[in-house]
């Protein structure tokens, strides 16, 4: 097949172009040649195009085997078909030199640039802006976001970035298993992972790829892959090489691998070759076997307005290649819409969405709002796969964002969340200043999940691939934040930042957990704590199974002098764990008079100020 699509390129770009330039050249100068002359010149010309043509159809046919080209699109050989055109014009330029001799193969390489030019031009953003708003779906508008919308699983919080899991992965290398004392290392390398949710836990799946040529030709088989827990940032890295059932993982279709067993070479030999494949993702299903899911585009617009028409997955042990709708793919597959796509498709929508028209938004951008940087891929309760980003507006100094965007990888399907607060770069700068005598330290994943009723920002730390803990930073309020070496220490000076901003900025659009206020006696007191610059101070109630803990302040003054069976007065948020941070604390008949008449008018004040919150929000 790529013989016979090389040659026919080659035939009609370079053999016929001379032929026609040759029959323009014999015509021209019919009167200045004798008959054998015009002969000798015409041979000429058909011995060097017969000749590039066999040359040039080989060299294509080189090049679509070896780069694994598909045939697609309104122009397809475009380029080819210009080269031969260049080519032919040379031959008869050193044989001819006469000009109107090249005028065909000026004409083909004209036609195919206009061509070009008005599909692009035709396919623009000035005639279809409708039409690429269309392509993002009906996006559903979500308005009360503190309350109604899980952002991403607080049961799953990715905890561990891509580079902390691939250091991980690097050093369980060698828990691989190879015969002969072959060393794993020199014979296999780790290629980019996935980060998938399988069997109720979030991991980062690293293939195995082969070195070079030479290694794949010792053995062509790859006998497993490495994960790396996303949540957990201790646990070590895993070799798997046995799935579920018991039986050997041997993978042989890869696109590291050489010749037929290249698995994109693999796929369009087998039924995809005039296809665009886009996102080959490594994903393992709920067995722990390996396979490819290929995403398989059309073009809509021209060169551009890409949808998903269907998928591949490839068995990359077996070589089985099931082909399905994209609604009807396994639920073990996460990824079904590339992530290019999502970002080009929202990008339009987020530029016209709102314009009356193309032109108003090439004059303004006052209706116009943009992603933020990066993508961030999260899991909602289900276990469904969504590419979370946040919205600005188009100016560039604007570090707030308008909303965020939770977009479906499998079905599409786009939720946008209104809310107000800071864009992720600037939530990213308030992380690294709480670790500022770290400086080395960097943030990494940089996804939104609701923590006690708040839309958070939840944001590793690492430095050099190693996690060194974890940051917290509110959307609505970043000086409502906390770090911490672990998530639960992070956690608890989180919920006192919180009880210290304790007024109603904390959730601009309302939610929240429910406040608890108790009155019980004090059955036990533990040990003073030292927790960063406070002082933690624990107690049980009776006939109450929970730890109750409260930092010392000027606010709270009796803290230090609880004791068993004094009763106490406290209000805590309802957070359902064990251990409850306490929002105030009173021992009971411990009165202390303030005097102050200063303070006095603050707190008369604070009430106004906290109506007018209130009326704001």
């Amino acid at each position: 097949m790529n013989l016979v699509i090389g040659f026919s390129v080659s035939f009609f770009s370079i053999f016929l172009l001379c032929l026609l330039g040759a029959f323009i050249n014999s015509r021209k100068n019919s009167n200045s040649y004798d008959a054998e002359e015009s002969k000798k010149i015409i041979i000429k010309i058909v011995v060097w195009s017969v000749v590039m043509s066999i040359v040039y159809g080989l060299l294509i046919a080189f090049c679509r085997w070896f780069f694994v080209v598909g045939v697609y699109g309104p122009t397809p050989f475009f380029g080819w078909i210009i080269v031969g055109a260049v080519i032919s014009i040379i031959i008869l330029e050193l044989i001819t030199e006469e000009a109107m001799s090249y005028l065909p193969a000026i004409l083909v390489i004209v036609v195919l640039l206009l061509w070009s030019a008005a599909v692009e031009l035709f396919s623009s953003d000035a005639f279809n802006y409708e039409s690429k708003v269309s392509l993002a779906g009906k996006i559903e508008i979500i308005h009360n976001s503190q309350s109604s919308i899980e952002p991403a699983d607080v049961a799953h919080l990715c905890l561990v970035s891509e580079s902390m899991a691939r250091v991980s992965a690097n050093n369980a290398l060698n828990k691989i298993e190879l015969d002969n004392g072959i060393v794993v290392g020199s014979r296999y390398e780790i290629g980019s992972p996935t980060k998938q949710y399988v069997n109720g836990q979030l991991w980062w799946i690293f293939p195995l790829e082969f070195n070079s040529y030479f290694k794949w030709k010792e053995n062509p088989y790859v006998p497993g892959y490495l994960r790396v827990s996303a949540e957990n940032p201790k646990a070590d890295a895993q070799a798997v090489q046995v799935n579920k059932l018991g039986l050997p993982i041997k993978m042989k279709y890869l696109n590291s691998a050489y010749f037929g067993n290249q698995a994109e070479r693999y796929l369009r030999e087998n039924g995809s070759m005039d296809e665009i494949l886009d996102d080959f993702t490594f994903e393992v299903d709920d067995n722990w076997d390996p396979y490819y899911t290929v995403s398989v585009l059309k073009r809509t617009l021209g060169y551009s307005g890409y949808r998903v028409k269907e998928v591949l997955i490839l068995n990359i042990q077996n070589g089985n290649i099931s082909v399905t709708d994209p609604s009807g793919v396994p639920n073990w597959v996460d990824r079904v819409i590339p992530l290019d796509i999502i970002n080009t498709n929202l990008s339009a929508w987020g530029e016209y969405g709102n314009a009356p028209s193309w032109w108003y938004t090439f004059f303004n951008s006052d209706r116009s709002q943009k992603l933020t940087d990066g993508w961030w891929l999260v899991y909602n309760r289900t276990g469904h796969c969504e590419w979370f980003s946040g919205w600005t507006s188009t100016n560039g100094n604007d570090y707030s964002i308008t909303g965020f965007t939770l977009t479906d990888a499998r079905s599409g399907k786009t939720k946008f969340v209104k809310t107000s607060g800071i864009t992720e770069d600037k939530a990213k700068e308030t992380a690294k200043s709480l670790w500022s005598n770290f400086s080395d330290y960097e943030t990494t994943e940089c996804a939104i999940y609701n923590i006690y009723g708040t839309l958070t920002y939840v944001i590793p730390m690492e430095y050099k691939g190693q996690f060194k803990g974890v940051s917290l930073v509110s959307l609505s309020n970043y000086a409502i934040n906390s770090k911490g070496n672990t998530l639960e220490e992070a956690l608890s000076l989180y919920r006192a930042s919180m009880y210290n901003a304790s007024d109603d900025k904390l959730a601009p659009n309302g939610g929240g957990i429910k406040t608890i206020s108790l009155t019980g006696t004090i059955e036990q007191v533990g040990l003073p704590l030292q927790r960063g610059t406070q002082q933690i101070f624990c107690f049980k109630l009776k006939n109450v199974d929970k730890v109750f803990e409260v930092s010392y302040n000027v606010d709270q003054p009796d803290v230090p002098f609880m004791k068993e069976n004094k009763v106490v007065e406290i209000t805590f948020f309802d957070s359902k764990e064990k251990v409850i941070t306490l929002s105030s604390f009173h021992i009971k008949g411990f009165d202390l008079s303030d005097e102050n008449p200063n303070q006095a008018r603050y707190l008369k004040n604070r009430i106004e100020v906290n109506k007018e919150i209130k009326r704001i929000n």
